[in-house]
């Protein structure tokens, strides 16, 4: 501004140093919204560090990403130079697939939906209690036969939707793993129906899940197993072995057992020491057995 000072003039120049604070998004860790499963998210520090989420084939995962602005947090009252100018439920923060890192195949993440939390993040308060709003995603994803023994580290990037690609952006990660000798049930499966899948036996199957009170229905494992179907033992390898040793001693040919171990290489004649080994041993397979029949 300008101040006059006499017959003469001087010019007085005030400055203010403008800041724009970026948006402090954060992942609502206990915010699981039912029936959908918790994602254990992380830095990409370390990858060996990493949170793992073991999955199974043929289950239809369905996870939960809470996303909210940290400042959301603080009470009204409560002022600082950080939170100066800061409005709540202005900043809606999204997470987008890493290329760099990105997802299994076959999984992808929906839009984002505004969901009311407690304020300490859990989805279950007093209705008169002080809630806040956070972005809350499906991410969703159920592994195909050929991924057993996979693991994935994918990464998800955290950004506030009223910002510029790139700006304010964090990554959190996770690491997936799908099991091997393991399936998920669905609806109206049998064990005959599962075994015919996996070329095996029903009585292989009823033997390696004994909470199975009745083959044609499998609620039982639903109920005390989470719908997980155990197909047969796992084996590791303490020393390299033979592809043909392994076959003979666990009466599984060497096709079923590169089937049931898509990871391991088909061209080799050798398993590596370490190996972890899914077989299904052709235990029932018998002249003069009587099979099940469809009722």
């Amino acid at each position: 501004r300008n101040v006059t000072m006499g017959m003469s003039s001087a010019a007085v120049h005030q400055c203010v140093e403008l800041a724009v604070v970026l948006p402090d998004t954060r992942v609502a860790a206990q915010a699981a919204f039912a029936p959908h499963e918790s994602l254990p998210l992380g830095p990409l520090d370390d990858p060996d560090l990493l949170p793992t989420f073991h999955a199974r084939v043929r289950c239809d995962h369905r996870f939960s990403v809470a996303l909210y602005e940290g400042r959301e947090l603080e009470e009204e009252a409560v002022q600082s130079d950080a939170r100066a100018g800061f409005e709540q439920d202005v900043y809606v923060p999204a997470a987008t697939p890493d290329p760099a890192h990105p997802l299994p195949p076959g999984a992808g993440i929906g839009p984002v939906e505004r969901v009311a939390v407690c304020a300490d993040l859990s989805v279950d308060c007093a209705e008169s209690a002080r809630r806040l709003r956070v972005s809350h995603q499906v991410l969703s994803w159920t592994p195909q036969r050929g991924m057993e023994g996979q693991a994935w580290t994918a990464c998800l990037l955290l950004r506030d939707q009223t910002l510029s690609a790139g700006a304010g952006e964090q990554r959190v990660c996770t690491r997936f793993r799908v099991n091997k000798c393991e399936v998920c049930t669905r609806h109206g499966d049998t064990l005959l129906s599962i075994a015919s899948d996996f070329a095996t036996d029903w009585l292989q199957l009823w033997g390696a899940n004994r909470a199975i009170r009745n083959p044609y229905d499998l609620r039982d494992i639903v109920d005390s197993l989470g719908n997980r179907l155990q197909l047969g033992p796992l084996t590791q390898l303490a020393q390299p072995e033979a592809v043909s040793t392994v076959s003979h001693k666990f009466k599984v040919s060497p096709e079923q057992l590169f089937r049931l171990n898509p990871d391991l290489d088909p061209a080799s004649d050798v398993l590596p020491a370490g190996s972890i080994v899914c077989v299904i041993p052709d235990v029932c397979a018998q002249p003069g057995d009587v099979r099940m029949t469809t009722m």
